[in-house]
This record gives C-alpha cells, structure tokens and sequence, in this order.
C-alpha cells in the first residue's frame, strides 16, 4: 500500500530520546537522503570496473516548512541549531490500515527562511543524520 503524503508528521526533541519528542507545526514537505559508499577494488588484472559497497551513510532530511514563530516544535529545532544539541526526529506516516515511523538522531544543520510579497514565510529544516535511523511500523 502506498502511503499519502497529507498528514504526515514530524517531530523533534532536544534530547536523543525519541519519547520526548514535540510535533514540528508548518510542514509542508520533506525528503530523506542516504547512500552507501563505493570501494573500489579493481585490480590490474581485471577487464571491468569491480567496487564492494560502504559503510551506510543514513544522509540528511529536508523539511519545507511555513515559519510559524509561536510553535514550540520550530523552537527546539532553532535552539538545537544555535546550541549545536543532537536531537532525536521522528517522521509519522498513518494511512489507513498502519502507522510507519522514520525515527533515529541527528543534528539540524541548516534553517533558512524566505519571503516575498504576497507569500508565507516559509523555511527549510536540515536534520544531518548521526547514526543509523531505522523504519518502525507501529
């Protein structure tokens, strides 16, 4: 079953422990990133290229948001950033039938804001994944 996007949720904490965590008001979309490095093994020998896969690299996590200046959720992530703090995010996605949570640890690397006339003010979260971040189906 494929999941639908509206409703999804996202949630920080200004602790490692996921439990904790307060929902990010705002989101409007998001994209996960990871990649395993490429060894390459090719020896003198050998007539094709020949690579072994790396260590896995969990990558980052990119969240579109309307800034929101009241919410307690976009003001843990800001004080994450600005105190360097490793935190714990948590994505929800519930459709009909089952809950799926995208959890691990990470760092917010980046919140940028925008603007311009007749818009929302609207940013970009980017948690940098520290470890490994593991699919939960609640």
């Amino acid at each position: 079953m494929a999941y639908e996007s509206q409703g999804v949720r996202l949630s920080w904490a200004t602790t490692t422990v996921v439990s904790t965590n307060t929902e990010v008001v705002g989101v409007k979309g998001f994209s996960i990133n990871g990649s395993n490095a490429v060894i390459d093994i090719t020896g003198l020998g050998d007539t094709a290229k020949t690579k072994l896969a790396g260590v896995q690299d969990e990558g980052e996590i990119s969240i579109d948001i309307n800034w929101i200046a009241t919410d307690t959720g976009q003001g843990k992530v800001n004080k994450c950033k600005r105190e360097r703090i490793q935190g714990a995010f948590c994505i929800e996605m519930a459709p009909p039938s089952s809950v799926v949570r995208y959890q691990g640890q990470g760092f917010i690397t980046g919140l940028n804001f925008s603007g311009s006339v007749d818009n929302a003010v609207t940013g970009t979260i980017t948690i940098a994944i520290n470890g490994k971040a593991t699919w939960v189906l609640a």
